[in-house]
């Protein structure tokens, strides 16, 4: 499962694989998901003041809520260790089904809500469920310790006196304390009655991650920067408060510091860019060079940064992707309708066909290559469930670009190694249950490797980590092998062995197929002086 966890604490949950957080219109409180595949199915999160006070019984908070739903809705309950849930069905004049669960909270009720579900696969509610399960608000927590604006402007003023003095460890940790002084008191503003929650405290938190960003040069820094503000944006504008007077200020000093965060993404200035596609452009490139700076450090072995690294990247194109394919109706531009029209594609259903699968083709690459990092990570860290989480996007994503281009050797080898992964992953879990499914994931690679024939390929690209991947694998089944004869079950014992021989077989095969880089030769140079002039 994926953690969501909103930069500024609001709220942690957990997700199913392949949903993608909706980077341009969540709000402070409310975060909307959509799958990567399917975008038409949405998930929303929503956080909200308690709708009873905290001593009163769970037999009047349900009141309360089905007040909200109304008197055709039957209220049924929902399983979570965190706190009593409801839940509600409604059917669309559509037909579409949508199902909405309450969690009760001490001060913050969390609800929520998933649309267009598709009713035809095995658990259609698993998003909704997964994330009720799981979700957790620390503003649930009584409030401790200095919260205001003061304690914010003191570290802020000792952050600035530690530069003067190039004391640069001392600047860090006070723009870390501001932003944890920040987060409390926007924490703290969701629970207080009678008002709504303070977005300048929301606002503050995002100024003091630009700053540690730009300090440190740590990008992540800016990347939640950047989420905080253009909610806050949405927040603004989903209250109808962005044109009002007392707000314009804030809203323009919002869109600057978006602007300068945008800029440093986007190398040179695009006049054809407007305003409105400057942050998916901007949103694009910093998925590449996320991606890329996460292909460095697993390079140099930083495991922790490489996985941040990719994860951001990851959830970067999973919100193109659905991004993209949810504007499937938008307006296609004069000056690539007319290149369409030139290269013989004037259908418009075609036209549309021809653009997502260029917007793709540019973008499952990187994402393809993330999910290689991630998986390598994981299985490093010892994290089966990250590691997990990793094939359950990387394997579909395989088959997609193997359908769209087949009959390229890479392409059809980097499935391999996703079945490969896949196969690391039941060895990491040592799940017995799994095995036929490992074995079927062999059986699928191996017909793979055959029809390749006598073609090879260069291990960049698709296949730059094939050998990180295959040794990981390969661990996994070791260290299951040794655990099952440590165990003396040896029936099993009989078709692990033949299992783990069957992944040796064809990994013999598969190295055969890819030959070193120019890249790849060099360094090995470097290291045995066979490739040394």
């Amino acid at each position: 499962m994926a953690i969501f966890k909103d930069p500024i604490n609001s709220l942690t949950f957990e997700l199913p694989a392949g949903w993608a957080n909706d980077l341009l219109y969540s709000t402070l409180t409310d975060f909307f998901f959509a799958r990567w595949d399917r975008p038409e199915e949405m998930l929303v999160v929503h956080l909200r003041r308690a709708c009873v006070a905290e001593d009163r019984s769970d037999d009047q908070w349900i009141e309360k809520i089905r007040e909200e739903v109304g008197e055709k809705a039957s209220l049924f309950d929902m399983d979570s260790p965190n706190g009593r849930v409801v839940a509600a069905d409604f059917v669309s004049r559509q037909g579409m089904t949508q199902r909405v669960a309450f969690l009760r909270g001490a001060h913050v009720d969390i609800a929520v809500e998933q649309r267009n579900a598709d009713m035809e696969s095995p658990d259609p509610w698993k998003a909704l469920s997964t994330a009720i399960k799981s979700a957790v608000s620390p503003a649930n927590k009584p409030p401790t310790g200095d919260y205001g604006p003061v304690a914010f402007n003191k570290t802020i003023e000792k952050a600035n006196k530690s530069f003067e003095k190039k004391d640069y460890a001392k600047v860090v940790a006070a723009l870390e304390d501001a932003i944890k002084i920040g987060t409390f008191a926007w924490l703290v503003s969701l629970t207080s009655p009678g008002g709504s929650p303070e977005i300048n405290a929301a606002v503050r938190v995002a100024q003091a991650m630009v700053h540690l960003g730009r300090f440190t040069a740590v990008p992540l820094h800016l990347r939640d920067a950047a989420s905080i503000l253009r909610r806050s944006l949405c927040s603004l504008e989903a209250a109808g408060k962005a044109d009002a007077p007392e707000a314009r200020e804030l809203v323009k000093e919002l869109k600057e510091i978006l602007d300068s965060i945008q800029s440093e993404l986007l190398e040179k200035k695009d006049p054809e860019t407007s305003r409105d596609s400057a942050p998916i452009i901007s949103i694009r490139e910093r998925g590449f060079r996320s991606a890329q700076a996460a292909a460095v450090a697993f390079d140099a072995a930083e495991f922790k940064k490489a996985s941040d690294f990719a994860a951001a990247a990851v959830e970067d194109f999973l919100f193109l992707l659905a991004y993209f394919r949810r504007g499937r109706s938008q307006q296609i531009p004069d000056e690539i309708l007319k290149h369409l029209v030139d290269q013989g594609i004037s259908d418009h259903e075609e036209q549309r066909d021809a653009i997502q699968k260029a917007r793709e083709g540019l973008l499952f690459p990187a994402l393809n290559l993330s999910l290689q990092v991630r998986y390598c990570c994981a299985m490093e860290k010892g994290e089966p469930e990250g590691a997990s989480e990793a094939v359950e996007l990387y394997l579909p994503l395989a088959r997609r670009i193997l359908d769209s281009s087949p009959g390229d050797t890479s392409i059809g080898l980097n499935l391999v190694l996703a079945l490969f992964d896949g196969v690391g992953v039941i060895a990491s879990r040592q799940d017995k249950e799994k095995l036929e499914e490992a074995d079927r994931y062999l059986e699928e690679a191996s017909q793979i490797v055959d029809s390749t024939g006598d073609k090879t390929c260069r291990d960049d690209g698709w296949v730059r980590n094939h050998k990180h991947q295959i040794e990981r694998s390969l661990e996994a089944l070791n260290k299951w092998l040794a655990a099952i004869r440590k165990g003396g079950d040896s029936s099993f014992e009989s078709n692990l062995q033949s299992l783990h021989s069957k992944f040796e077989t064809i990994t013999e095969r598969l190295r055969g197929k890819i030959t070193p880089s120019e890249a790849v030769k060099s360094e090995e140079g470097k290291e045995s002086g066979k490739y040394q002039e």
